[in-house]
């Protein structure tokens, strides 16, 4: 036997119940299921944060409404180092010889180690990406398309001696507000192919001093 109940207060309870879900859901946990901050995504007001570990060598960007800790199991990765702030910052080298030495960039002890890079969530929004990946030359792969580069005022070495990886997809690189790209695809030793989208660029007459146009280099154009 079926007995059904009918009323406002049913009705109630089960809008109420409905608005549990829905909290539930935006706020991360989902029945008995909880989900850390970290493991949000939230690229409108979240931490933007680069994780390494040595797990697989990896180097991979997030932004997310928590941070993970150093010794944390995070994307299934042990988190070896953090790093935050580099929205906002702008590396150099330390004593300016362009060329060899190190830069400031916080990650910048893991360029030899390091095997891939990856930009996981969008929202990531520096103003310089300029040395980024200087002298990451061991590197074989960049998955940077969901970098969100429409601030960036320069690219100064980010790929510099960057020489095992095989092609770059910049396709959907907005540089519109880029003024210097001196060195970025400098001293590469194998051939690189390079999906570059010119028209969001104002960069064409500057690509002389990227060493885009160097033997072993070639680029894809898109309009």
């Amino acid at each position: 036997m079926v007995i059904l109940i009918a009323g406002p207060w049913v009705s109630s309870a089960i809008r109420n119940q409905f608005n549990t879900v829905a909290g539930a859901i935006g706020s991360g946990t989902t029945g008995e299921n909880f989900y850390e901050p970290e493991d949000i995504p939230d690229p409108e007001n979240g931490t933007a944060f680069a994780v390494y570990s040595e797990d697989d060598h990896s180097l991979m960007f997030y932004k997310r409404r928590g941070v993970p800790k150093v010794g944390d199991m995070f994307n299934y990765r042990k988190v070896t180092a953090l790093y935050t702030g580099f929205e906002t910052d702008r590396y150099t080298p330390i004593d300016y010889n362009y060329s060899n030495d190190a830069t400031n960039a916080p990650w910048y002890s893991r360029s030899s180690d390091c095997r891939s890079v990856s930009v996981v969530d969008g929202g990531i929004k520096p103003i310089s990406i300029s040395f980024w990946f200087h002298q990451f030359k061991n590197c074989i792969s960049f998955d940077v398309s969901k970098l969100d580069t429409s601030s960036v005022s320069g690219i100064e070495h980010i790929f510099y001696n960057c020489g095992n990886v095989r092609d770059l997809d910049l396709s959907t690189w907005d540089l519109s507000h880029c003024v210097t790209a001196v060195s970025a695809f400098a001293y590469r030793h194998s051939h690189i192919a390079i999906i570059w989208n010119l028209s969001n660029s104002v960069l064409s007459p500057r690509l002389i001093s990227s060493h885009m146009d160097a033997i072993g280099c070639s680029q894809t154009a898109t309009t």
